[in-house]
């Protein structure tokens, strides 16, 4: 009888295909087969979790790097409208203003002021280092010279 069970698994073994048994020729026990696993399922683990952390410095150090501002200019323009972006959480208020050269740009609005359609304001342009993006931002009213008022009889 146990002849006949030792030649049954003799026979299954025996079916198995030639790669599957080449792939296990040098280890022996489960216990080894199961810590070859282990080790490769942690290798590759390992650099899985490295490639996406070099993936992750790489994407955020370039978005730093984008709004670093390289420029900062002070121009002057007439302001032509107002708008705003609300949001459940906050709202941004932009001033829509022509600038002296002829462009016209939003400039956002980071502390209370009146909306004066027609009047004179200050913009600090900045410029990023890469791509040279620009943004807007409101300082002030330009108060006009009364003295050219003045001068004229």
């Amino acid at each position: 009888m146990v002849g006949s069970w030792a030649a049954c698994i003799i026979s299954e073994s025996s079916r198995r295909p030639a790669a599957y048994a080449r792939h296990w020729i040098n280890v022996s026990s489960y216990r080894e087969k199961l810590d070859l696993f282990v080790l490769r399922e942690r290798i590759s683990l390992t650099w899985k979790s490295l490639l996406v952390a070099v993936c992750g410095v790489l994407i955020f150090g370039s978005l730093f790097l984008l709004y670093i501002p390289v420029q900062t200019v002070e121009l002057l323009g007439t302001v032509v409208a107002h708008r705003a972006q609300t949001s459940q959480s906050s709202s941004r208020r932009y001033l829509v203003v022509r600038l002296d050269d002829g462009w016209t740009v939003q400039a956002r609005v980071y502390r209370h002021a009146d909306y004066r359609p027609g009047r004179r304001v200050s913009l600090t342009e900045t410029t990023t280092r890469f791509l040279g993006y620009k943004w807007y931002q409101f300082n002030r009213y330009v108060e006009e010279s009364t003295d050219r008022e003045k001068s004229f009889p």
